[in-house]
This record gives C-alpha cells, structure tokens and sequence, in this order.
C-alpha cells in the first residue's frame, strides 16, 4: 500500500476514536446534570425548610447560582478523572 493511503486510514481511525470520545463525554456530562440538579434542588428546599427560610426571589435566584456552581465543579471533576 501506498504511504499516503496508510497516512490516511491512520487519520480516519484517529478522528474516529476522537468522535466516540466527545460522544461518551457528552454522554458522562449530560447524566451528571440529569442526576446532581434535582439532588441539588432537594437538598436547597430541605435547607430552606429546615432553617425556616421563606421561599423569595432573592433565595431561588440563590439557588440558581447554586444549580451553575454545581455543574461548573461536576463537569471539571469529569475532566480530570
């Protein structure tokens, strides 16, 4: 076989294992929204119970931050593992 013909089918199973790859990470971060964002939302709305907190604007604007800072940490914590 030619060189160039090798060169090329090494390209194409290299950009293939790269495609699966950001598939499975796309997959690995949509299950982790899907999972930890109502986990999270449970434990704001047991907090704000069990602290007798009354349910306001500025406390769910709170608890968005909170949904961005969750996702922000769990999506680094798939990058380095």
């Amino acid at each position: 076989m030619p060189l160039e013909t090798l060169a090329t089918i090494d390209y194409d199973l290299t950009a293939n294992k790269i495609e699966r790859n950001q598939l499975l990470y796309s997959l690995d971060v949509s299950l982790v929204m899907i999972l930890v964002l109502p986990l999270s939302m449970i434990g704001a709305s047991w907090g704000m119970l069990v602290f007798n907190k009354p349910s306001c604007m500025p406390s769910l604007i709170g608890i968005m931050l909170l949904f961005g800072i969750i996702i922000k940490n769990s999506v680094l914590l798939i990058d380095l593992a």
